[in-house]
């Protein structure tokens, strides 16, 4: 649903979403909502609140709106499920009955959607308690029907023929009612969502056939999320720590991995759990040459605990460190820790930093008194060691509701004794970007870098800041680690010995939706190394993870060059995160620098992008391969390709570098290939037209649509000199007398417009000017009974409103309505049906359209499509033949006929054939349906010595070539061949800069002018071929108003003989065919002259024009004027140019 109606799109099995939508019941005052569909035997019947009433329509699998649209299918009651079973349909719904009970409904439908049962067939006992929304399901015999009374779950069967089989339901105690799936075995399956400790999980109770519940199975809590890794890395392996959480409980736990990263364990150690109010918090590492501590913050403590490098615990019990909460850091110099947490000061408004030294080979504490070493509301911090002295910095705010914030450094002597804090960075604001602030730092021996996230730049995206500390306190100026577009933050720091290496997150390459958000689901995990002097050695970061899941709280350690990132990545499988982590730099060699770049990142498809692998470089080798992946499915292995998306999406391209050592190293590239705009159409709406001086006027532009979007601004010129007008509705006072256009423009969010203008007459009452009326259907083809739906919404009057509709059926019906939808033709036949429209003044305007009401069950003929997977070759030459694509509208292929041009015959769908002797064989596959009706199409085989390509025959075609703007053409290459091949591709250029890429596209044409739709149709072989259809657009407010003669069409025809013949239709304004008018006309003939004259129109308003055979080629005619005494050439809306090719 839209706010301009309820559109259908198509899935495809390879799970593209096609665009546009179909519309299939236009906007009203009312909003719909509850979208309910099922499908079965080619119809599917959708269900929507309608206001008061259950609204439907049906439509089949081609998305063809059957049996003239919108209906209502009930009266004050809304559809609760709609299922098939094979044959046809069965609704339930809830309602309020007469005497203010309520209970369950239900009826069977079939594909026409009749209620077989009515709407008084009771499934549930009438309540007073009410009754929930009911969930439906068939078991292969029965319909399963559910739903509850004061949270009791009732459930009944219905039978195939409509008996209700358990009256007023089944009590199922120990269930609760929730989105159903029923089985063939009569079981039904439910699944609900359940609130319980702060977190949402989902459970399932299966039904029995005899209504029994059975126990009901968490489904969300079995695999636990692993969060908030933290690693070191010791002598010979590293330590992994992480918190596991569940709905009920959080663990923490820590793997030991040996120097190739594989676990030393079969199953992770745990070292504290709790529950989410009291468990432990994210952990922190450090190593201290001969073992790890893992440090958390737990129920208002800080905790150690010291393990082995095989994992052993050293400690019985986690040790109390010093009362405080989380987060909590710990490093270490020779086998002392220093850990850090933080408390609250005097007010839980103040936080403040407090340290405790533990000894590494006791477990003791050496600080029985926590050392202060950050005051106010201290956020994040984080600590490392810079040769003899630990260094730590943090985050603070000034109080904990100000949103100013500035990062403060400190030195730590190995005594205890803490050094004067200094300013690293800030101010800065914490209220801008994703709000995720963060501190970092490691260090060398003598230099440190902080790093932090901020908002510098747009006050939407959070940036990384790195700045260096000198080992005296003093900072080098900050600098922007990542300057480009999108979110980079969480960021965490290691010095591997010789550099310093980054892991953080990374949004700048992600499409996910904003709800797709567990952890952080809109980012990737990202690297970097940074000098010593805080030089960017990866100038775009480098990928360790990017999952089209999600991915969360990156960390690294490092020393001796290798470094190990970890995160949190999420398994689909397990519907949770798990921790995932990998080395880089092994064998002392370090990973190369992978810079990823794209000459443009988006445009229309075909959307060819020039892809760049350019500063990528090894730093102690070279480069050996470059591997490309689009994202779409295909890749490359050169260093700088170009391709090209054909498919509207959003997509990665991941460029791979690979040194001669064989590391590897993983940039992206951001791609949004998008479908060509289709500019919006504006509609131009005021409530009054006309008036004495001063005139105010209000404007709207309802009605006004973006095909494939969303409007943006709405901008007015009111014609009168004033500033220009923003929004609708629109407000103008008209201060003097005088005749206003003015113009509506609406623009989407592609920068493209539409217009539309009406006259404002301030002054005397002028002429009165007719109505226009445009008559429209949904449909104009059906099956009897037909019910079209009617619509006058396009009908204006240039200087009023309508204020009376008549349509006219055809049948000897009528209908006073603008929008008729209740009309139905029970009897098949051709009929035209006439809308008049009459103004305000009493004057009137008419127009018509054809319906075609056919037999029913009239039989549609299959189609055949003869696909080959080669076309051509030398002998003998095998071919694999496809009927894929091959469909039939109304019914389904029961038989495939293969006729292969050399006396063999197949009656498989896809078979293969073997031409052994050289020639050109004509292949032709036929295809029966179920009713006996047939469709052929062939495929041309050339065995033996290649003939020369024929180029292939273009013919364009259009249902409508004139009329008012906006005008919405449906254009064909019906006809179009090629005689020793296919036709591979089609290309419209429609004459206004839009374009198309499929055979047969629909245009609308919005503003007024003579345009040339090229189709270009391309064989397979590359040979093309080009046809024109003028389209004449015709704005019905410029021109004459009374007294106009028209040219209303030229038809060009060739007679047997070479001669030509046009046929010119002169009208007045309001179609009324004009005699004895003077036509001017010139014709251009193939060689370039040109013969003038003029010819006079017949009693039926139509001038006959005759011109020699004068040889073959393109014809062409103009219309210069035409003559009729006391009227006046309009040429302005008329059709003055044809073209014939002989």
């Amino acid at each position: 649903y839209q706010a301009e109606g309820i559109f259908v799109n198509k899935i495809t099995a390879d799970g593209q979403y096609q665009q546009p939508g179909t519309l299939l019941v236009p906007q009203t005052y009312y909003q719909r909502s509850n979208l309910e569909m099922a499908c079965v035997s080619g119809v599917c019947l959708l269900t929507f609140n309608d206001q008061a009433t259950a609204g439907a329509v049906r439509f089949d699998t081609n998305l063809n709106v059957l049996g003239g649209g919108m209906f209502t299918l009930l009266d004050g009651a809304f559809v609760d499920a709609v299922v098939a079973n094979g044959s046809g349909f069965y609704a339930v719904w809830g309602q309020q009955l007469p005497n203010f009970t309520s209970a369950i409904l239900g009826s069977r439908l079939d594909t026409n959607a009749t209620l077989l049962d009515g709407t008084n067939n009771l499934i549930s006992d009438a309540t007073q308690q009410g009754v929930s929304q009911a969930v439906l399901g068939w078991d292969g015999a029965n319909w399963r029907v559910a739903w509850s009374i004061s949270f009791q779950t009732y459930a009944a069967r219905v039978s195939a023929a409509g008996q209700v089989l358990d009256p007023g339901g089944v009590a199922v105690p120990g269930v609760t009612l929730g989105a159903t799936a029923v089985t063939n075995n009569g079981s039904m399956q439910m699944v609900r969502s359940e609130f319980a400790n702060n977190e949402y999980d989902i459970f399932t109770t299966n039904v029995s056939a005899s209504f029994v519940a059975g126990q009901p199975v968490a489904l969300s809590v079995g695999a636990p999320a692993q969060v908030f890794a933290d690693s070191a890395i010791g002598s010979a392996g590293s330590l992994v720590a992480y918190r596991s959480d569940t709905g009920s409980a959080y663990r923490l736990m820590a793997q030991p991995l040996d120097s190739n990263g594989a676990p030393l364990t079969a199953e992770p150690i745990q070292l504290a759990t709790g529950d989410y109010l009291d468990g432990p918090g994210s952990p922190s590492v450090a190593w201290n040459g001969s073992s790890y501590v893992v440090t958390w913050g737990q129920a208002s403590t800080v905790y150690a605990q010291r393990l082995q490098q095989n994992g052993s615990l050293l400690d019985a019990n986690p040790i109390a460190v010093m009362p405080g909460f989380g987060p909590a850091d710990v490093e270490a110099i020779g086998s002392t820790y220093l850990i850090v947490g933080r408390q609250f000061g005097i007010t839980t408004q103040i936080i403040n930093v407090y340290a405790a030294r533990l000894d590494g080979n006791s477990g003791a504490v050496l600080d029985s008194t926590p050392l202060v070493v950050g005051f106010n509301h201290a956020r994040s911090v984080s600590l490392t060691t810079m040769g003899n002295r630990w260094f730590m910095a943090y985050q603070r705010n000034f109080t904990h509701d100000n949103p100013l914030a500035e990062t403060k450094g400190v030195f730590i002597e190995t005594n205890g004794a803490v050094g004067t804090e200094f300013q690293v960075y800030g101010y800065y604001s914490v209220s801008g970007g994703n709000s995720m602030f963060q501190v970092a730092t490691a260090a060398s021996d003598t230099t440190a870098l902080v790093v932090q996230s901020a908002e510098i730049t747009s006050g939407v995206e959070t940036d990384l800041i790195g700045v260096i500390v000198n080992s005296d306190g003093t900072t080098q100026p900050a600098q922007n680690l990542t300057p480009w577009q999108g979110n980079q933050y969480r960021p965490h720091l290691a010095w591997d010995g010789a550099q310093f290496v980054m892991a953080y997150n990374e949004q700048r390459n992600r499409f996910a939706p904003l709800t797709l958000d567990q952890l952080d689901a809109r980012s990737d995990l990202y690297g970097m190394r940074i000098s010593e002097t805080g030089t960017v050695i990866d100038p775009q970061g480098f990928i360790f993870a990017n999952s089209e899941l999600s991915e969360g709280n990156p960390h690294v350690a490092a020393a001796n060059g290798v470094s190990l990132f970890a995160g949190s990545i999420f398994q689909n499988g397990q519907a949770a995160y798990r921790i995932g982590y990998q080395q880089f730099g092994l064998a002392g060699n370090q990973w190369p620098v992978a810079v990823a770049s794209a000459d443009q990142v988006s445009g229309d498809v075909a959307l060819t992008v020039n892809f760049s692998a350019a500063g990528s470089t090894d730093s102690d080798g070279t480069i050996a391969s470059y591997a490309w992946d689009f994202g779409d499915g295909t890749t490359a292995a050169t260093a700088n390709p170009s391709h090209v998306y054909t498919t509207p999406g959003d997509y990665v391209a991941v460029l791979t570098v690979t040194d001669n050592q064989g590391a590897t190293t993983s940039n992206a590239v951001a791609i949004t290939a998008m479908a060509p705009n289709i500019n919006p159409v504006a509609v131009i709406n005021a409530d009054v037209t006309s008036g004495p001086a001063p005139l105010a006027v209000v404007f709207t532009a309802a009605g006004s649509y973006d095909p494939d979007g969303t409007l943006g601004n709405i901008e007015w010129d009111f014609g009168d000199g004033s500033f220009t007008y923003f929004g609708s509705p629109a407000y103008h006072t008209f201060a003097a007398e005088g005749v206003y256009t003015v113009t509506v423009t609406v623009f989407d969010s592609r920068s493209g417009s539409g217009s539309a203008s009406m006259v404002i007459n301030v002054g005397p009452e002028p002429p009165n000017q007719p109505p226009i009326a445009v008559a429209q259907v949904n449909v104009d083809t059906g099956i009897a009974p037909f019910n079209p739906f009617f619509s006058s919404a396009n009908s204006s009057d240039p200087d009023g409103t309508i204020a009376a509709w008549l349509w006219d059926f055809g049948d000897g019906t009528t209908s006073t309505l603008p929008h008729p939808a209740i009309k139905v033709y029970e009897t098949p036949g051709v009929y035209t049906v006439t809308l008049t429209v009459t103004d305000n003044d009493g004057a009137t305007g008419s127009d018509s359209l054809t319906i075609t009401v056919l037999e029913p069950n009239t039989n549609q003929p299959p189609v055949a499509v003869a696909n080959a997977d080669k076309t051509s070759g030398s002998a003998p030459l095998t071919v694999r033949f496809s009927s894929a694509g091959s469909f039939d509208p109304d019914g389904s292929i029961v038989a495939y006929f293969w006729d292969f041009g050399n006396g063999s015959t197949s009656t498989r769908a896809n078979p293969r054939q073997r031409f052994t002797s050289d020639g050109t064989y004509i292949v032709t596959l036929t295809v029966t349906d179920n009713e006996g009706a047939t469709g052929s199409d062939t495929v041309t085989i050339v065995v033996g010595t290649p003939v020369t390509n024929q180029p292939p025959t273009a013919v364009a075609s259009a249902d409508v070539t004139s009329g008012n703007a906006a005008l919405a053409v449906n254009f064909s290459s019906a006809g179009s061949s090629d005689s020793d091949g296919t036709i591979v591709s089609y290309s419209w250029d429609f004459g206004d800069g839009s374009s198309a890429s499929v055979a047969s596209p629909s245009h609308t044409y919005s503003a007024a002018g003579n345009y040339n739709a090229i189709l270009t149709v391309t064989d397979d072989d590359g040979a093309t071929d080009t046809a024109t259809v003028t389209i004449t657009v015709i704005d019905p407010s410029a021109g004459c108003s009374s007294n106009c003669a028209v040219v209303a069409d030229i038809r060009l025809s060739v007679r047997r003989n070479g001669s030509l013949i046009a046929r010119v239709d002169v009208v007045d304004e309001n179609g009324n065919s004009l005699a004895n008018a003077t036509v001017a006309y010139t014709w251009t003939l193939p060689d370039g002259s040109t013969v003038s004259g003029t010819a006079t129109t017949s009693s039926r308003g139509t001038a006959r024009i005759n011109l020699g055979n004068n040889g073959s080629g393109t014809y062409g005619i103009n219309i210069s004027d035409v003559n009729l005494n006391g009227y006046t050439f309009d040429a302005d809306n008329s059709v003055l140019t044809a073209s014939i090719t002989s």
